[in-house]
């Protein structure tokens, strides 16, 4: 990889013990073995399944591209035209604007955004109007809550007929500005104001509105790096709002890498460790092995409530990482690394916390390392653990686990017991608004298994909307086994 010249000279990089694959679309996956599961209709269990054709995709879709919004009103995929040039299609319209395209997706609003090229330059459709950019490749997109405004970041080249790089944003389809790096901008609730922080000339700030709020001094200690130049303070730098349109920001100022909630300092580290989401890596930068660190993409904050929470590991060769709320230890626990694969859960009232930990580094990949901790209670070990999510009243917790290393090892939990069958791979379970059902898309063997209560009502080859769970226990679904698309709904019986 490209970016392992650049790091091997400045960082040591310190394997996770546990390898956990986490992929984008939310799921934890290990080798898929066993036969497919069986075809269900009709009556399953304590649920009616029924089953909708949507559309048959044509000869020439390209796989894995179709995307629908989340009313399932919408659709989006990608063909590849008599030229071989990826087009995409909205709704049964082949779109002319963009050619190369890339993976169509939907804003919460259900508009389509698609990239692709245009003269020669890259561009976003976004809702159709195309945005020019200066970028190499297609980027991430984030959206309000409602959908209705969207940003982007990424790399330039900065001019001058160098090869140095800038940062560039966009919000709503307009450029916001030019930076050294910059963070990925966070809008607030009703998405009437986003918040980013920006680095120019070692300096880091706070910006609202696409305005500096604080510039903040620069580091006046010995910090750790960012790993590479332009377009990567995402993945140190978060900014978050609160339920109460405060923010919390891990920035750069005087003290090393402080977390700022409303202005306030809750702690400072002199080093920003890069690892966890879809990373099997802990990197920790040289000269660094005994300082206070923070791992800055487990920063969360609660729905509902004014509460952050992260790792963080104090300073000393004795150190060890643990969770903390709103800059206080949540509990007694600590480790000698923290959990890679996701950051801690908050439930919405902020009341309620839980996260993995790995106690000790297992020796082998068959050793049960990893437990679950909520509200200080310790259940297992198991090999693996994904999906932690608590219900919207806050009642109840959810999270699947794994007992092995491979094949059918996954299990889901409903308040720290066993709930359902197995599966060779699992993504997050989805709770009913009143806490009273539960369902989920998994894997067994080369089929997608849809499960609501913990009773397996049916499988396809691809699942394209995560399901959505009634108070009745209703869910709805769509899916695809080969060309077809396919609406599945249930009811209780």
């Amino acid at each position: 990889m490209k970016s392992d010249l650049l790091l091997k000279s400045a960082i040591a990089v310190v394997a996770v013990s546990m390898v956990v694959t986490v992929a984008a679309c939310e799921k934890v996956k290990t080798v898929l073995r066993g036969p497919p599961a069986p075809i269900y209709s009709g009556i399953v269990g304590h649920s009616s399944v029924q089953r909708t054709d949507v559309l048959t995709l044509p000869e020439n879709y390209r796989e894995s591209s179709l995307a629908f919004s989340s009313d399932a009103k919408h659709y989006a995929y990608l063909v590849n035209d008599p030229d071989g040039v990826r087009r995409a299609v909205v709704d049964g319209v082949e779109s002319q604007a963009l050619a190369d395209c890339s993976q169509p997706e939907f804003s919460p609003a259900g508009k389509p955004f698609f990239w692709g090229m245009k003269d020669g330059n890259v561009a976003l459709s976004a809702d159709g109007r195309i945005v020019r950019t200066p970028f190499a490749r297609d980027e991430a997109l984030v959206f309000s809550k409602d959908g209705a405004r969207w940003a982007t970041i990424g790399p330039a080249p900065a001019g001058g007929g160098d090869s140095s790089r800038v940062a560039v944003l966009f919000v709503d389809g307009v450029q916001v500005g030019r930076y050294g790096d910059v963070s990925f901008p966070e809008f607030d609730r009703d998405g009437k104001h986003y918040a980013f922080l920006f680095l120019n000339n070692g300096q880091m700030s706070l910006a609202v509105d696409g305005k500096v709020s604080v510039a903040f001094a620069k580091p006046k200690v010995e910090i750790s790096m960012m790993p590479f130049p332009a377009s990567t303070m995402f993945l140190l730098s978060p900014v978050r709002y609160l339920s109460d349109g405060g923010i919390v920001a891990l920035a750069q100022d005087a003290n090393g890498w402080t977390v700022f909630k409303n202005g306030k300092a809750l702690g400072s580290y002199r080093q920003n460790v890069w690892g966890g989401g879809n990373f099997n890596t802990m990197i920790s930068f040289g000269g660094f092995e005994e300082a206070a660190s923070i791992q800055g993409q487990s920063l969360v904050v609660a729905d509902d409530a004014p509460v952050a929470a992260w790792w963080e590991r104090p300073a000393g060769k004795d150190g060890r990482w643990h969770v903390v709320v709103d800059g206080k230890p949540a509990d007694a626990f600590s480790a000698p690394l923290f959990w890679s694969a996701e950051p801690p859960a908050l439930s919405r009232d902020g009341k309620r916390l839980g996260y993995s930990v790995i106690p000790v580094p297992a020796k082998d990949d068959n050793a049960n390392a990893a437990y679950v901790v909520i509200d200080g209670t310790k259940r297992g070990p198991y090999h693996h653990v994904w999906g932690i999510r608590f219900t919207q009243d806050s009642q109840h917790f959810a999270y699947a686990a794994a007992s092995g290393p491979e094949g059918n090892a996954w299990s889901y939990y409903l308040d720290g017991k066993p709930f359902g069958t197995k599966y060779s791979s699992v993504y997050r379970p989805v709770f009913s608004s009143n806490g009273r059902h539960v369902a989920w898309q998994a894997e067994r063997g080369n089929k997608q298994v849809l499960s609501v209560d913990g009773q397996d009502i049916a499988t396809a080859d691809e699942v394209l909307l995560r399901p959505k769970v009634e108070d009745t226990g209703a869910t709805s679904w769509v899916v695809r086994d080969g060309q077809k698309v396919t609406a599945i709904t249930t009811a209780i019986e």
